[in-house]
Order: C-alpha cells, then structure tokens, then sequence
C-alpha cells in the first residue's frame, strides 16, 4: 500500500506531459485532420488533454490575454447561431437569397448570418480543438515550465519529418503502406501530403528546434540543433517556395535575437560573449542549405522559376467578397462554397491562400480587431530574455508569413500544434498558487462549453461536407421511396450549403433520377453560383440531349467551350454520331482561337466526309485556320495540287516553322522536280518524326544511302527509349525498304516493330505478305494467324486454307510436316 501510494501522485504528476505529447504529436500524423473523421478526433483528443492537464496539476490563472483564442470562436458561434430573418436583413441581405427553387420548402424564420453554415459548424468543431490546445500549452507550461513545453511542440514537426525521410528511404508510394494520395503529389511523402503545408509545418519546427538550442543547457544543444537540421532539411525537400522564404525568416530572426542578447544571461544580467549564439543559427542554415542543395537542389530552383504568383492574385480577387460583407464576414468556413460566385476562373478555390485575406473576408472587419492583437503579444514574445521563449515566438511568425501564401493554419491537424505553442509563448509569470486556486471555475466553464459545442456539432462533421452530401444524394436516388428520400436530403444539403455550386448540381441530378421537374432550375441556379465553371453547362447539355433538345443542349456546349477549353469534346463526340455538320456548328463559340479548337478536337470523331464541311465552314469564316489549311491542302494534292499548293504557302508565310507543312510542301516539290530537290525543302535537322521520315524517304528515292541511313539512325533517337515510338521508327524504315524493294531487309524491320509494340495490325499484315511473297509460309501463316485472332476475316480464311494445305502436304509424303521458312 505504501509503495503504492507513493507511485500515485508521481503517475500523475507526468499526465499533463503525456497529454500535451498526444494532443501535440497526434493531429498532423492524421493526414493533418484532412479527412472528415480526424477534424472531431482531433478536438476529442485536445479537449481531453486540456481537462487532465488541469485535473492533475496544470491549473493557472486565466488572464485578459487569454480572450485572444476565445474571441474568434465567439465571433464563429455568433455566425453559426440561427437569427431572426430581419436581423439578418439588415447585417447579411445576401444571406436571405437561398437557392431559390422554393418547390423543395419554405424559407425558415431564423437564419445563421454564415453563407455556409456546414463550413462554419466544422470551424467551430476546429476552434474547439485551437482553444484547447492553447489551454493545454498554458497548462503544461505553468506546472512544468516553458522549455519542457516547447519540446513536445518540436516532437510533432520531428517526427512528421522523420516520416518522411523514411518513406522515401524505402521508397514507398503509400503513406502509411496503406493510403495513396490522389489529390496531391508530395515531393516528401508525410503525413500532411501537400507540399506547401509540409514545408510551412517543417520550417516552424525548424525555427522552434533552433531557439531552444540556444536556450538550452550544454548537453541538450547538439540533440536540438540535429533537430532544426532534420526540419529544415524536410522543409527544403518538401519543395515549396514559401517553406524556403518561411525557413530563412525564422532562422534570420532567431539570429537576430541571438546578435542581441549576445553577452547577457537570461536575467539580463552581463556575463562573457558567447560567440556560439550567432554562429550556430548561421551554420545550422549554411549546413541545411548546402545538404538540400545535395539532394534536391534542382526541384526547388525548377519551383522559385517557374514564378508563378497566382496565389497573390488569388488572394486580391477574394477581397471582394470582404468588400460586399464587410461587417461579419460570410462565416467562418464559407469560403468554398461562395468565392466561385465572384470569380471568373474554372477552378473550385477552399480558401484563398493567404491568412490575411481569409480572416477578411470571413470574419469582416473585426477580423482586424482580432490579428493586431495575436501580433503584438508574439512582439512581446521575441523580447522575451529567455532565447527558448523568443525563438518559439519567431517560429510562430514564421509559420503566419508562410501563410501569407499558403493555409496551413487552416488544417485542423496543424493549427493545434500552433495554438499549443502560442500558450506557452503567452505564459509568463504567473500570479501565484492563491491566484491559481481560484482560477478552476472560468476554467471549468471553458472546458463544460467546449465539450457541449463538440458534443452537438462534432460528430456530423463527416456527414456535412459536401462530397459526403453529394454521396448521399446519389445513393438515396436509388431504391424504393427514393423520391421522398431525395427531396429531404436535398432541403438539407440546401441549408447547409445554400451557395454551393456542386451541391446544386448534385442535388439537380437527384431529382432527375427520381423525376422531379426542378431539374433545369437548380442546374440554373448552379450556373449562377458558379459562373465560370463549364461543369453545369455540360450537365445541363447531356440532361437536355437526353429529352432530345438537341439545339438547347448545343447552346449549352458552345457556353461550357467557352468556359473551360477542352470542355466539350467529350458531348460533342457524342453528339456528332447523330447530328450534322450543320447543326453540330451551333455548338462553336464565335471566339477565334475557341473556334479552331473545337473544330480540331471534332475532327478526331468525325469522319472524313463530314471533317472536309466543318474545315469548309471554319475556312470561310477564318480564312488563316492552319490546321484546317494543312487538311485541305493534303485532300487536294492529287485532285487539284495548284490549290494544295497555294494552302501550304500560305500556312508557310503564316507559320514558317510548321515542319507538317514543309513535309506537305517536299511532297509537292517531289511530285514536279523529284526527290533530290525535294530534300532541299525540309530542315536538315529536323525536330518532328514527320520530318525526318520525309527527309529519309526522299534519300532513299534520291539514292543518297548516307542520308537515309543519318535519318533513320535520327528517328530512332527522336524515340528516346519510347517501345512504341521505337516500333513505329522501325516500320517507317520497313516502308522505305520495301518501297526499295529490299523486302528481306523490310521483313526483319517489321519484324523488330512487331517485337517492341504488337499492338499494330498494319505490321502484321506487311509482314505476312512480305512472308509470303519471299516464300516463307510458315512466317506468313503466323502473321496470319494473330492477324485472325484479332477479328480479321481474311487472314482467318487465309490461314485455314495454307494450314489445311500444309497438312495435306505432309500426309501425302509430298513435303516434310515442319517448314524450314526458306520457302515450299
């Protein structure tokens, strides 16, 4: 019993470091709280730390600092509660504009002033988890003081990193074994898959790793800063610009820190210079750059080249949405299903890339009210004298201008490390036990409040996102009483996301497969949310082909072509099987460059009859369409080679470096004056395989072996290990041979294109007949006989009849039952 007692407290006394460790390390290794499940696994998990940390010891005293964390998931309840449709009038008229066909139900009386209340009950849900990582990080900071907090923040980027490094070290393209990413292609592959939210996540490990060796003792300096280098160098391989933008403004800030205190102990009092202090962040980055330049310097230069700044732009053209509500936002979470409204691009945006932007527009102007002060305390945290203390405070910055570019803030699996991190950050001084004894009611308030919102709206996270309610609305189309089924999980998804553009086409789709007239309005209304997407037009094309409106549903074509180039191609080919040429124009838009593309994409499904009408259509109304020119120019070359000629000169002034037109050109040429002068019209070092089969076949017929042998070594580099563009630069050496009458050595090209790619009938059928003009019969009855395995009549009679003969042979004693291939 003794020993027991003993043993108790000292058991308990470790729960607020074993909590802080599991609510700190958990959350990113679940895909960052990517998936819907993790989002209420992960506020599970801190509210649950929060409340043993606080039971077994880690109580303080809340402060007026404290209300920074609490006044945001205030602000979100107030978005999230259901107010009365007057109130609501007057501070978010565009709320009341639902999504309108009112056959479904009634407007309610009370409404939440959020645009997408299922996007702002899943931010509650990640507050919760915010709120009480940041009062776990207060707890454990106060019971076990700030450097032992802040290791448990570092082992979450340590170990994601360590991850990392071992899958690729063996290779793997699952994470996990099990989990293969579909909508990401990490350059690292751990547990948060995006490349930029890794990077951001790793250099805030980086800089956190850094400031505690500097503030730590002798013999725990070397573990640390083996640590900022394992981050630093997961950041840099993560391949992300604003990762190496964020890992360079961490450590540069902590080596300003280092510069300034540099002769001071952590009293401030004077002590000898420490050269280390500076030295170390300066050769920790030198040694993390140069071993990232090792590894994988190529990939991050191919990045910062590429320039793209469209995240930018994207985060200037979302600041008008905080323009048309400026006063509380549209919610918390709302970005997703409204921005598509106002933007003019194809593209579903979740948020707009920058913290800045995102607070504005969902938050309004109080969004304002609530940065400055999250900014000042980490100010008062870099002047911190405890160097641990200041480089977590530098981290942290790091980490809010990283998502100046990016929203790793916003994952629900990497925001708790941060808010954990800022507690500690914001725990100084505390007042004394008396103080703290008195403290257990706010904080028992908070933790009771937390665990009821978690309570109501954790658990339908999953339920409530969009893919899941477009899930649900397909499958409850099917079965019996599927009608009534449809229509209410269509009123829900309606007033959970009444401005989603996909919820509206799902739920148009429903109500098709149960018969319902609303069909078309709601397709409409996705139109309208969405009018840069050419998704709704296309559904709305194949949903009016179905009831045979044909030219309605070529209108709708011609408005997704003009949407999303390529939109169409798919409907189009469908359609060109029962239209005409006549009617298929009407899905054209009247753009130019739209227009060519169109028509080239048709001419893929179209055939020749109907291709020569629709270049005849484009040409005469866009007299320069090259393609079309080169189309025209080949159909006339043997009929009438005066207008094929005037076509290729044309497309040749247009476009001189066009190599299909010089080919077409060196035809005509041929034609009058041979294949020697032909030569001379096509570049001697051609790009295009075309070319350089032309330039190979005019030397065979000009007699020059050297160039043909040149050319042909030229076509099979041009495949550049390809099997099938290797096979197909074998058969054009085979045509050349046999048009050479060289039919052994056209044979055994042939032959050699058939190895590297069996899939081309017309190989097999010039081997079988080269086979069987040079005698070899048992050759041309194998070609014959793959031939007739794949459907082709002729070569099944063909076969049958030469293997009947053969065995007749053979029985009559007249030939011997095996072939030797050098003929009967």
């Amino acid at each position: 019993m003794t020993r027991r007692r003993r043993r108790g407290p000292r058991a308990l006394a470790q729960v607020p470091m074993v909590a802080g460790a599991l609510a700190c390390v958990v959350p990113p290794l679940l895909l960052g709280g990517a998936p819907g499940w993790s989002v209420p696994l992960i506020a599970s998990l801190a509210l649950l730390a929060f409340a043993a940390a606080l039971v077994t010891g880690g109580l303080f005293a809340p402060q007026r600092r404290d209300a920074l964390v609490l006044a945001p998931l205030f602000l979100t309840g107030v978005q999230a509660i259901p107010w009365p449709r007057g109130l609501v009038a007057f501070f978010a008229p565009q709320r009341l504009a639902l999504v309108a066909p009112g056959e479904l139900a009634e407007d309610p009386a009370f409404v939440p002033l959020s645009l997408d209340p299922a996007g702002t009950f899943e931010a509650l849900v990640v507050g919760v988890a915010i709120v009480a990582a940041y009062g776990l990080g207060r707890a454990v900071a106060t019971k076990e003081g700030r450097e032992k907090a802040l290791l448990l923040a570092l082992a979450s980027p340590v170990l994601v990193a360590l991850i990392g490094f071992a899958h690729a070290l063996a290779g793997a393209e699952k994470l996990y074994g099990v989990h293969a990413p579909r909508y990401a292609a990490p350059a690292l592959l751990a547990p948060l898959l995006n490349n930029n939210h890794l990077g951001g996540f790793l250099a805030f490990g980086a800089a956190l790793a850094t400031g505690l060796a500097l503030g730590a003792s002798r013999e725990r300096r070397t573990l640390h800063l083996l640590a900022a280098g394992v981050c630093g160098l997961g950041a840099l391989l993560a391949v992300s610009r604003g990762a190496v933008l964020s890992l360079v403004v961490g450590w540069t800030l902590i080596a300003g820190l280092a510069l300034r205190r540099r002769g001071r102990n952590e009293r401030g009092q004077a002590r000898r210079s420490e050269r280390w202090q500076v030295l170390a962040p300066l050769a920790l980055a030198a040694t993390t750059f140069g071993a990232g330049a090792y590894v994988g310097l190529a990939a991050v230069v191919r990045d910062f080249e590429a320039g793209d700044y469209s995240k930018l732009a994207l985060a200037q053209r979302s600041l008008g949405l905080a323009f048309e509500h400026p006063v509380l936002g549209i919610g918390r979470g709302a970005f997703r299903s409204v921005f598509a409204e106002h933007d003019v691009s194809n593209k579903l945006f979740t948020h707009p890339e920058n913290i800045g932007a995102q607070w504005l527009v969902e938050w309004g102007v109080l969004a304002v009210l609530l940065a400055l002060p999250f900014l000042k305390e980490l100010g008062r945290g870099l002047r911190s004298q405890r160097l641990a203390v200041a480089g977590a405070a530098a981290a942290l910055l790091a980490l809010v201008l990283h998502d100046t570019v990016d929203f790793a803030l916003e994952m629900a699996g990497v925001a708790p490390v941060a808010a954990f991190t800022f507690g500690v950050v914001l725990t100084r001084g505390e007042a004394g036990s008396r103080r703290r004894s008195r403290s257990w009611r706010p904080l028992l308030a908070t933790v009771l409040g937390l665990a009821a919102a978690l309570a109501v709206l954790g658990p339908g996270v999953p339920a409530r996102r969009p893919d899941a309610l477009a899930a649900a609305l397909r499958q409850a189309a099917v079965g019996p009483s599927a009608e009534a089924r449809v229509k209410a999980l269509a009123e829900e998804a309606r007033w959970l996301h009444p401005r989603d553009p996909e919820i509206a086409m799902e739920i148009a789709f429903a109500l098709e497969s149960v018969g319902d007239p609303n069909v078309l309005r709601w397709l409409n209304r996705s139109m309208s949310l969405a009018p840069g997407w050419p998704a709704p037009h296309l559904l709305a094309a194949s949903w009016l082909a179905r009831r045979g409106a044909f030219s309605q549903a070529l209108l709708e074509l011609r408005e997704a072509e003009a949407r999303g180039t390529g939109a169409s191609r798919t409907l189009l080919c469908r359609f060109a099987e029962e239209l005409s040429v006549t009617e298929l124009v009407r899905a054209i838009p009247p753009d130019v460059m739209l227009r060519r593309g169109v028509v080239e994409r048709l001419a893929g499904c179209v055939d020749a009859r109907r291709l020569e009408e629709l270049d005849a259509w484009l040409l005469a109304r866009d007299p320069d369409a090259l393609k079309a020119l080169l189309r025209r120019a080949r159909r006339t070359v043997d009929t009438a080679p005066e207008l094929a000629e005037a076509d290729v000169e044309r497309v040749l002034a247009l476009a001189p470096e066009r190599e299909d037109a010089r080919v077409l050109a060196a035809e005509l040429v041929a034609r009058r004056e041979g294949a020697a002068a032909a030569l001379e019209q096509l570049p001697a070092r051609a790009s295009t395989t075309e070319a350089v089969a032309a330039r190979a076949r005019f030397a065979a017929q000009a007699g020059d072996e050297a160039e043909l042998q040149r050319q042909l070594r030229r076509l099979r580099t041009l495949a550049a290990g390809s099997a099938r563009d290797l096979a197909r630069a074998w058969a054009t050496e085979g045509r050349i041979e046999e048009e050479r009458e060289n039919l052994g050595a056209a044979v055994r090209a042939y032959e050699r294109a058939h190895r590297l790619d069996g899939r081309s009938n017309e190989v097999l059928l010039h081997i079988a007949r080269l086979a069987e003009d040079l005698g070899q019969l048992r050759r041309a009855l194998s070609a014959h006989a793959d031939l007739c395995r794949r459907g082709r009549e002729q070569s099944c009679g063909w076969a049958e009849r030469r293997r009947g003969r053969l065995e007749r042979r053979a029985r009559s004693k007249q030939l011997p039952r095996v072939d030797d291939g050098d003929g009967e």
